[in-house]
């Protein structure tokens, strides 16, 4: 797991106010198998229940078929290797542009004061470590005066390989070790975490689990096929969600294409999803 150096701002209240953290995942937002492909409607929707949220929270998007297919053809996560790929970094990054300013309209559209942030503008991973130094006080800024920061996955820059992805996952990891996170909504494009039982093999959708029960559980496998993801997909998320447990309350994965369960999750009624308990609620 990638520790991180932060560098808070200095009498910035970091815990001040509990949120959420909302990801909007490239797989539910965009069409991963078409290039540059955005699901507007259902953004629209997403973006519509997130405008009634009930406390502050932050907005992490996936870049979907605005970033994995081109970092797929590029190899941007095995970091430099020849001059071909700075074509395709400066592309993605003009890509991942266009589809923040997408995401940024709806939300004027709906009245909701939103700031968007660079993530490879605030981050870089220094040579010798997997370490990552992040300047986060913007973000805590922004959120503590009413904004709603946006943040995405990205390409930071390195010493030792030039370039690699951060994806938006490890973002939320980072967000929820410096804020006091409650939830964790990760929209997708599936009900929640199928998993495997042990005894008979069936496949069936994890509804709910402790976090105990969460790091003893054999995940089915998904197939990806034609959807380009250099982050590994929902089995790429399992370790990430592991590692965000261990500072959050509840991390609950709900397929986004259903607006009406966001809605349930809102209101705090049962819906078809994955609820998994966060190990920072089995010590309130």
């Amino acid at each position: 797991m990638l520790s991180l150096q932060i560098f808070p701002h200095k009498g910035l209240d970091m815990n001040r106010e509990r949120i959420d953290i909302i990801k909007l995942g490239g797989s539910v937002i965009t069409d991963k198998t078409s290039y540059k492909k955005l699901k507007k409607n259902t953004l629209q929707d997403l973006i519509r229940i997130i405008s009634i949220w009930d406390k502050k929270c932050i907005v992490v998007h996936g870049a979907g078929s605005f970033g994995h297919i081109l970092a797929e053809k590029y190899s941007i996560v095995s970091g430099y290797q020849n001059k071909e790929q700075l074509a395709g970094l400066a592309q993605i990054r003009y890509d991942l542009n266009d589809l923040k300013q997408k995401i940024l309209e709806v939300f004027n559209e709906k009245g909701i004061n939103v700031l968007d942030f660079q993530t490879s503008a605030l981050a870089y991973q220094k040579a010798g470590s997997a370490d990552k130094e992040i300047f986060i006080a913007p973000v805590l800024k922004a959120l503590e005066i009413g904004l709603l920061p946006l943040l995405s996955g990205d390409i930071l820059f390195t010493d030792d390989e030039s370039f690699t992805i951060y994806s938006g996952d490890s973002l939320i990891d980072l967000l929820a070790q410096n804020f006091d996170v409650s939830r964790v909504i990760f929209l997708t494009d599936v009900n929640g975490l199928m998993v495997t039982d042990s005894t008979s093999n069936i496949v069936k959708l994890l509804e709910n689990a402790s976090f105990e029960e969460f790091n003893r559980i054999e995940p089915a496998d998904y197939s990806s096929e034609g959807k380009a993801d250099v982050t590994g997909g929902m089995l790429g998320k399992i370790d990430t969600i592991k590692a965000i447990l261990n500072n959050v309350d509840e991390i609950i994965i709900v397929n986004g294409n259903y607006p009406e369960r966001i809605q349930k999750i809102l209101d705090r009624d049962r819906t078809i999803c994955t609820v998994i308990t966060g190990r920072k609620s089995t010590k309130r």
